[in-house]
């Protein structure tokens, strides 16, 4: 019984060990499925993320778009703007200030594109091209406006008869002497920045003095031609404005001066003509002179020429306006031979554009 039962056990055993055996080959076929399945559900949810992570991608992209075509200023091209719906282009047409009432797409396309091209033209002129901006850049140097400068060139001109520095030869001197070692130099420099004074400038180059007790008449205004040589925008607004009178002799010097291609004065309004005592028979310049030209007002002091210069002296004044002569030695019967002849109605009819006469004995 025991060896039956032992081979029964055997047998129990051994069947035991082919259920076993059975279910150990089973478990790895189990397990292999198990497995199968738990890589199909990764690749699964592989995909599912990438998925996800697309439309995440997609969706970002879409509001960066949107996002840029909320920003003031974005430009749209013209294959997006068809890509869009027209709902969308009225939405655009309105922050674009443009009417879009009852308009088809097409024509709601070209409005903005229109309105686009106009904004980028706009932002060229006033931004990229503008010297203010370049300036704010450090490219350009910054000048006054124009009107402000004039006015300055205006005080120049008329109010600075007088010297400009702040304080004069003695006290400076004085204070130089009572001043500290340390501060002497300060004064130094002060005296030299002093030789920029316009009046101190002139008289320092030409006469080496800075003493002023003696005003000179004649070199009051010497100074102020130097201003004419600062550009030609200074020179033409000085000339046009404060160079318009002219009073000179009639001589051969004269003439030679005044018709000079350096001559400051290119346009005088208003000729005062004497008679030099010296070259009484001096010819006039060429008619073909054009510094008389915007000449409104001629005077002519004490002043004869002979013929067949009197012929040239209208054409030379050919524009004035208003003639006055002057003869203060009526008494002496040379000069008053000389004006009778001179103001003759022939000569006066040859001026074409004459208003006024006035003949002053």
């Amino acid at each position: 019984m025991q060896d039956a039962n032992t081979k029964v056990d055997g047998k129990e055993t051994v069947d035991h060990k082919r259920k076993r055996g059975s279910s150990e080959f089973q478990l790895p076929a189990c397990g292999d499925d198990h497995g199968l399945t738990t890589t199909q559900n990764t690749k699964d949810d592989n995909n599912s993320l990438k998925e996800t992570i697309k439309k995440k991608k997609t969706s970002n992209n879409v509001d960066d778009q949107k996002d840029k075509e909320e920003e003031e200023g974005y430009t749209y091209t013209e294959n997006e703007l068809k890509s869009k719906l027209r709902k969308d282009l009225v939405v655009i047409c309105q922050s674009l200030d443009i009417k879009s009432s009852s308009l088809t797409k097409d024509i709601l396309i070209q409005r903005i594109i229109d309105a686009q091209n106009k904004r980028l033209e706009f932002k060229l002129k006033m931004v990229d091209n503008n010297p203010l901006y370049d300036y704010n850049k450090g490219l350009l140097e910054y000048s006054l406006p124009w009107p402000i400068i004039g006015r300055i060139l205006d005080l120049v001109w008329t109010e600075s008869t007088i010297c400009t520095c702040y304080y004069s030869s003695q006290f400076v001197n004085e204070m130089y002497q009572k001043a500290a070692p340390e501060l002497r130099s300060m004064w130094e420099v002060y005296k030299e920045l002093r030789m920029e004074c316009p009046m101190h400038s002139y008289h320092w180059v030409h006469f080496n003095s800075l003493d002023f007790s003696e005003t000179l008449m004649l070199d009051k205004n010497r100074w102020r031609y130097l201003l004419l040589g600062l550009s030609k925008r200074v020179y033409q607004f000085l000339t046009s404005k404060h160079c318009t009178s002219l009073t000179f002799e009639n001589g051969s010097t004269s003439w030679q001066h005044i018709t000079n291609p350096y001559f400051p004065i290119k346009s005088p309004k208003v000729v005062r003509l004497q008679q030099s005592e010296g070259d009484r028979l001096c010819a006039l310049p060429s008619p073909d002179t054009t510094v008389f030209s915007l000449v409104e007002k001629l005077q002519l002091d004490c002043f004869h020429i002979i013929p067949p210069h009197t012929k040239s002296l209208p054409i030379l004044f050919k524009n004035i306006k208003s003639l006055t002569g002057r003869n203060d030695k009526m008494g002496d019967i040379r000069e008053t031979k000389y004006y009778t002849k001179l103001y003759t109605p022939q000569f006066i009819t040859s001026f074409k554009n004459l208003t006024s006469l006035n003949c002053c004995c």
